[in-house]
Order: structure tokens, then sequence, then C-alpha cells
């Protein structure tokens, strides 16, 4: 009898590449996540008028929120060094923390979050390039001031580090918000699951989207897009699985096919 939960496709329960393998696949995505989004070809003349184009809409809107927000944050001090410390470290922390614990937890549906992620990056990496969009910190003319570089001395070397390493006209979208968004909505659907546990899980998001906008690292808008990227990523993984379990399906042409579904699965 077969110790695969009935609820697990074969798709699914596919055998996993070593540990080692994975975290070099997930390093080198990181790398190759970073290297391209420095050398986006971006205009900072571009991505100012953008910037304008962003504050005139959410103007129209109702929605410009993040100048109010920002003062406010600047004039509490000790809020501002934990909002800029947690923007510093908490994207990279959560989610690296959350892909561990589903390849431990749930390896079963680790190739889902994982390629979730994998996908909305890669199209927010594509945005970078497309659509350069100065992050409201460097609108100091309009009043704006940078929180994280000022407020927090792991701020202030998280934005040394960025200024020479990152694309610093890549505001939209917000990944910090969509790998937030990511990180509670998979742990909370396979891993954590009792009530209290996924009410803790959806603040971390909501809390992520409220300091990039008070340290004025972002946009309401970076935001939304930041959510829409994240779901559409899940949404295509869950078809990507989908597809993978239909190929996997057993078939009656023996031996030579399933041998070669094993090795597409295994990629």
């Amino acid at each position: 009898m077969s110790s695969t939960p009935e609820h697990v496709t074969p798709a699914m329960a596919a055998p996993r590449r070593s540990s080692l393998l994975e975290i070099l696949l997930v390093a080198a995505s990181a790398l190759a996540y970073s290297v391209l989004c420095y050398i986006a070809p971006v205009t900072p003349t571009r991505a100012f008028l953008n910037a304008y184009d962003i504050l005139r809409i959410e103007d129209a809107l109702g929605i410009d929120i993040e100048l109010g927000l920002n003062h406010w944050l600047h004039s509490h001090e000790w809020i501002a060094q934990l909002s800029t410390s947690f923007y510093s470290i908490s994207f990279f922390l959560v989610t690296f923390a959350s892909l561990t614990l589903m390849w431990r937890l749930r390896p079963e549906r680790y190739r889902f979050a994982r390629n979730g992620l994998f996908i909305m990056t890669i199209g927010a990496m594509i945005t970078y390039w497309t659509y350069p969009l100065a992050p409201p910190r460097l609108l100091s003319n309009l009043g704006y001031v940078d929180a994280v570089a000022t407020q927090s001395a792991i701020g202030s070397s998280y934005s040394q580090a960025a200024a020479s390493l990152a694309n610093p006209y890549g505001a939209m979208p917000s990944m910090h918000t969509g790998w937030a968004l990511w990180a509670a909505i998979v742990l909370g659907a396979f891993v954590f699951k009792r009530g209290w546990q996924r009410l803790l899980l959806a603040l971390h998001p909501l809390a992520t989207i409220w300091i990039i906008i008070a340290t004025a690292n972002h946009y309401v808008l970076d935001a939304v897009a930041g959510v829409s990227y994240c779901l559409v990523g899940l949404a295509l993984s869950a078809v990507l699985m989908s597809y993978l379990s239909v190929k996997s399906q057993p078939s009656t042409s023996g031996a030579p096919e399933e041998a070669r579904l094993s090795d597409t699965l295994k990629v």
C-alpha cells in the first residue's frame, strides 16, 4: 500500500532534490534576481516622471497618504527605529524561513510555494526593467524623509548596501509586500492552521505595508501591485502543478513513458 496521502498528487510526491541542491537553486535565483535588477537599463528622468504620475493618480483617488505617514513616523523615534529595522531584515529572514518550513514540514507543497515565489519575483524583475519608479524617499523636494537611512543603525547599513548593489528605481511593485503576503498565505494554508496562528500571520503583510509606506520606500499603489503579483504568482503556480499532475498520471505505454515523466518532475 502506498504511503502517499490521498490528497497528494503524483507531481507533488515526486522525488525531491537534495537539501544542498535546493539551497543552491534558491541562492542562485536570488543572486540572479539581484544582478538583473541592478543592471536594469533605467533612467532617473523617467523614474522621477513616473513617480510624479503615481502621486497624481493617488491624489485623484484620495489615497496619497505617504507624506503624512512619513512625517508621523519621523516624529516618533523609537517606532521609526523598530520600523526601519523591520524593513531592513524581515523580507529576507521571513521569506527564507518560510521556504525552510515548507521544505521541512510540508514537502509535498514545497514546489507549489517555491514556484509561486519565483514566478511573482520574475514578474517584478521584468517590471523594474520596463517601468522604473523613484520611491518617495528620493523626493526630498516634497518633504519626504528617508527613514531607513536616517533613523536606524541597521537601516543605515542596509541603505548603504542597497545604494551600491540594488536598483534605486525599483519601487513598483513592492516585493516586501509580495513576499510578506506569500509567506502568510503558504504558511497559513499548509503549516499553521489554527485561527490565532493565521491571525498573527495576517498581521505580517499588514505591518509590512504600513512600514514600506511610512518609511517612504513605496507608494500605496506599489503595495497594491505587490499583492497582485503575489496572487497571480500563486495562481500560475497552481496551474503549473495541476499540469504536472496530469502529465504524471500513469500511462498505458509502459515503463519508458514513466521514466520520461520521472525525469521531467525532477527539474
